[in-house]
């Protein structure tokens, strides 16, 4: 039986529907983690064949272990990942140990935001940017982008929203760079123009140089200390001459990059009838993405992408076309959990298809603060977007978090 490795997992999401569309296509499974609870909780991934504990997934301990790791009497069809951060090794160890290979190069630019804005330099679709480095005074960066407020502050390789912020005023750009600063003291941060107006996540698949749009998403964003988008729109019915713009758009940057062979997604804004690239990411979104496509399309993204990557034939081809949203749900405040209730009563709504809670009783909640602060999502499908979003929004908000109170 050939096998597949899997470069780290979430509990849920894009990354896990990953190692079960893998054992349903017939391969072996062996995840490598350094998450310790994955282990203690081994009885919850009946779908992993064997689980490795690795303390820092180091691309060179990682090799050194399926040079030495009998893997049945098999293969090893793919090395892959779904985890920020963790792409491109794997793609890195597949080029040694797989004969099917992807665009490795690409990949690695992808997954700093830094190397993705030298990519673009000189571009259309790349908004006014700028890096603050670390031997750069703060007040003479400061003094640099007064003219450019607002401005977004990054970490070139932060992921789920941690660590951007946004800067309105010389004070604010001042503690930014200050926290930033502080909490990666050896790295630079990046500085982008603040772009206005709706957003859009783009799911983009490329087999032999052939771009290939699965899907374009309209994203809502939730107000609050970070951009953490709460909302998800596939839309269905778009404007022809629109589309075509897009998707030459989305052409342009995929070869930009060079990748000819691989997944990705793309957020991007249309300002002033041009588009700018937020950011762009080596695989299919995390979170409910796959099963929104799932449900729009019938396509399991993760599923084909997995043919793509091993070689074999992947089918894109919609089932069916429905109007699907998707509604994620944070904590109101703080705290440890007693309880979430109201999550039958979401279910019971027609044309919800899936009520999703990720939290147990006695896990402590977060302000929301990343895109891992999202706690549950309720994925409906309408007659129109605005039933599927009206639907998702209602059965929502039926639910409820009970929480102990912070002494």
């Amino acid at each position: 039986m050939p096998t597949i490795v899997f470069l780290e997992s979430n509990k849920s999401g894009s990354s896990r529907e990953a190692i079960r569309a893998a054992k349903e296509l017939g391969y072996e499974t062996i995840l490598f983690t350094r998450r310790r609870t994955f282990l203690s909780q081994r009885e919850q991934w009946p779908d992993v064949d064997s689980m490795v504990y690795s303390e820092t997934l180091d691309k060179r301990e990682i090799e050194t272990r399926l040079q030495t790791i009998r893997i049945g009497q098999s293969p090893l069809a793919a090395v892959v990942s779904f985890i920020d951060g963790h792409v491109h090794p794997a793609a890195e160890l597949m080029e040694k140990f797989c004969t099917s290979k992807l665009s490795t190069a690409a990949i690695g630019l992808m997954e700093d935001k830094i190397k993705t804005r030298d990519v673009l330099t000189d571009t259309s679709y790349s908004p006014f940017c700028s890096v603050h480095r670390p031997a750069d005074g703060v007040a003479v960066t400061l003094q640099r982008h007064l003219a450019h407020l607002p401005l977004m502050l990054k970490s070139p390789r932060s992921t789920g929203s941690k660590d951007v912020l946004k800067a309105d005023t010389p004070k604010q750009l001042r503690k930014g760079l200050q926290q930033l600063s502080h909490k990666y003291p050896d790295q630079p941060i990046l500085l982008e123009e603040f772009l206005p107006g709706p957003q859009y996540l783009v799911e983009v698949i490329v087999e032999a140089g052939e771009v290939r749009i699965l899907a374009v998403i309209e994203q809502e964003i939730q107000p609050g200390k970070r951009f953490l988008v709460t909302g998800y729109s596939v839309l269905q019915d778009m404007d022809a001459e629109w589309e075509a713009d897009l998707h030459a758009t989305v052409t342009h940057i995929v070869r930009a990059f060079g990748l000819e062979t691989g997944a990705c997604h793309m957020e991007l804004r249309q300002v002033n009838d041009s588009w700018k690239l937020i950011e762009i990411n080596p695989r299919i979104s995390g979170g409910a993405m796959n099963q929104l496509l799932l449900t729009a399309y019938g396509v399991n993204v993760v599923r084909e992408t997995l043919k793509l990557i091993t070689g074999d034939t992947p089918d894109w081809r919609p089932k069916h076309r429905k109007h699907a949203f998707a509604q994620y749900l944070t904590a109101p405040r703080p705290g440890r959990l007693r309880r979430i209730t109201g999550r039958n009563r979401a279910r019971e709504y027609a044309g919800v298809v899936d009520v999703f809670v990720k939290p147990r009783r006695g896990q402590w909640l977060n302000e929301p603060l990343s895109m891992g602060d999202r706690y549950v999502y309720v994925i409906a499908t309408g007659g129109t977007r605005d039933a599927a979003r009206a639907t998702a929004k209602q059965a929502a908000a039926e639910i409820s978090f009970h929480t102990e109170e912070i002494e």
